[in-house]
């Protein structure tokens, strides 16, 4: 027959004719109890005694899949030594690892996926016990119940950690079979087993990259939210203190309010870069020397007396390509990890910049492996508690902290790590207790020409002015601290909660205000839709977008749309005052305050 004619159906239906197994058959014993089994079979309408023989197959979670059926005419007395040769070979060279024992757990055969698993030769193995892989993961109740069930003749199923020849410890599903006699009696232990480590690792990837996920749209929604909140702090604080004299008491208590607040913008900014790798970043040519007096003008103000802080920084260092803002990031968490890891007691730290020319510079400190080129090379050292080496492999990873809960989140050194890895850089960490810890990172630097970015060391200014602003803002309580900040600076202005009654007004006036300050999260109409319908009606109109957060749009995609300027919550006066005064044409109702 063809074979076409054969698929889907019963091996006793195509050479018997019966509607059911063959008296002897050992297929339906080995679909019951997925053991190996053998028979006897006499087929009537071919004349010939058959030897059947019936093997398992199972899926990778141990559950039966195929059974394959040998059968071989023995009539004239075949020999049986072709049947265990060809058994043998398909066993050898399986891809899954096979083990028999005895009754005891000796190991009797092993195939060479076995060995190549474990490390171990077939000669290593010979004669010992399948305990030699024992990883110490599982107590002893666990293979009292394993063996429990192997004693009554069942078929075994689990997950288990066992140890290779090296150590190396990995993950397997394994099934374990009793081989039975003619007589019913068990006589060995036939294993089959599956290597899952990569599975796992990767399916814990995936279980992480989902957390992250979710993470990531809460802190998005609460950035939004956050922000706006912050907003109102800082800027009815900036308004407080503008009505006080400068020697007013309560100017020091104001300025506590304010740096609060920046921390919590700090902090705002961290969450955001670590849980949904924030993509507003502006890189550009920089020198990371400009940024780091920064901080460190920042730091010395806010270090406790018991700790100092030196510096050692080349000037002529040359730019890398970098963000300033996630640079600044980068520095202010190893610093606080630093001044964290020192504590109460003593100390020192250090903080280095150098340019580093070498044929070889490691750039990964995972595989070892090196490039050539020009590197900068940041050193921030710590003469703190320092951390043992088993700590080491594990200071990056999100949430991990060795501090209480009330001094370390743990997204730290993750938020360095990521900023590093984005600037394709290579951080290095080198740690002993009782002694500190050094953090080196090297960046490539620049060949080209590029003007490099720096900090302007001049005075921040408020920038006053008379033209007419609209406020656009469902928050009411942002609207009118914006309101507030810019009347007392000389504009006239007009807010808005709703979106759509907005638009309406203009519709009715499009020169009603020369300038629009729009938020981006607003129910009815975003910020976007806003500025795309008023742009329409006045396309020189200057536009102001304003967000705390969003994923529907960044600055350049604002700038796309037509819109002037893209802040980000919460907006200080200097930036809304310095924002508007960009968006607005040069003239003479401009003055600094």
């Amino acid at each position: 027959k063809k074979f076409g004619a054969l698929v889907g159906k019963n091996c006793y239906e195509v050479f018997q004719g019966f509607n059911q197994p063959c008296q002897g058959c050992p297929v339906p014993s080995t679909s019951k109890d997925c053991c190996i089994h053998q028979g006897v079979v006499y087929s009537d309408s071919i004349d010939k005694t058959l030897d059947v023989r019936s093997s398992p197959i199972f899926e990778q979670n141990g559950a039966l899949k195929w059974v394959v059926q040998v059968a071989r005419d023995v009539s004239s007395n075949p020999r049986k030594e072709d049947c265990q040769e060809l058994l043998t070979q398909a066993i050898e060279q399986a891809s899954e690892s096979v083990f028999i024992t005895d009754l005891e757990g000796k190991l009797l055969y092993v195939n060479k996926a076995f060995c190549t698993t474990t490390g171990y030769t077939p000669e290593e193995l010979q004669g010992s016990n399948a305990g030699i892989l024992k990883s110490g993961a599982q107590d002893k109740e666990f293979y009292k119940e394993m063996w429990a069930s192997l004693v009554a003749g069942k078929v075994w199923h689990g997950r288990m950690t066992n140890r290779k020849k090296d150590g190396t410890l990995y993950k397997e599903d394994v099934t374990i079979s009793p081989v039975l006699d003619s007589a019913g009696d068990i006589t060995n232990y036939l294993a089959l087993k599956h290597d899952v480590t990569r599975e796992e690792a990767l399916e814990r990837e995936l279980q992480q990259a989902k957390r992250m996920e979710a993470i990531g749209s809460l802190a998005g929604g609460l950035a939004h939210d956050f922000n706006n909140i912050l907003s109102v702090i800082m800027g009815y604080s900036h308004i407080a203190k503008s009505k006080l004299e400068q020697d007013h008491p309560l100017q020091a208590d104001l300025d506590q309010i304010l740096a609060g607040g920046e921390r919590a913008v700090d902090l705002v900014k961290q969450v955001l870069i670590f849980s949904r790798g924030e993509s507003r970043q502006q890189f550009r040519s920089l020198k990371v020397q400009y940024i780091i007096k920064e901080v460190v003008k920042r730091l010395h103000s806010t270090l406790p007396s018991h700790i100092e802080l030196k510096e050692n920084i080349d000037a002529t260092c040359g730019p890398i390509e970098a963000d300033p803002g996630l640079i600044h990031q980068l520095l202010v968490n190893l610093f606080n990890n630093a001044k964290q890891a020192i504590g109460d007691d003593a100390g020192v730290i250090t903080i280095s910049l150098s340019q580093h020319v070498a044929k070889e510079v490691r750039v990964s400190q995972k595989n070892g492996r090196s490039a050539s080129g020009r590197y900068v090379k940041l050193i921030v050292e710590d003469t703190g508690c320092g951390m043992e080496k088993k700590m080491l492999s594990r200071i990056f990873d999100p949430f991990f902290t060795t501090r209480s809960k009330e001094h370390g989140s743990g997204l730290g050194l993750a938020v360095v790590h990521g900023i590093v890895k984005k600037h394709r850089g290579e951080v290095f960490v080198e740690s002993t207790v009782g002694k500190g810890t050094v953090f080196s990172i090297f960046f490539s630097v620049l060949e080209d020409k590029q003007q490099t970015s720096g900090v302007d060391d001049g005075a921040v200014v408020l920038l006053e002015g008379s033209e007419r602003v609209m406020i656009v803002d469902d928050e009411d309580v942002v609207a009118t601290v914006h309101e507030k900040i810019l009347s007392k600076l000389g504009y006239k202005v007009r807010s808005y909660t709703n979106s759509m009654e907005a638009l309406k007004a203009f519709v009715v006036d499009p020169g009603c205000c020369d300038v629009v300050v729009t938020d981006m999260s607003m129910p009815k109409m975003t910020g976007t839709k806003l500025a795309q319908e008023m742009l329409k009606l006045r396309p020189e109109l200057p536009i102001i977008l304003i967000t705390g957060y969003s994923d529907e749009v960044d600055k350049e995609g604002a700038l796309h749309l037509g819109i002037r300027d893209f802040l980000l919550k919460p907006v200080t006066a200097e930036v809304l005052s310095a924002a508007i005064r960009r968006a607005l044409p040069a003239g003479d109702n401009i003055h600094t305050t």
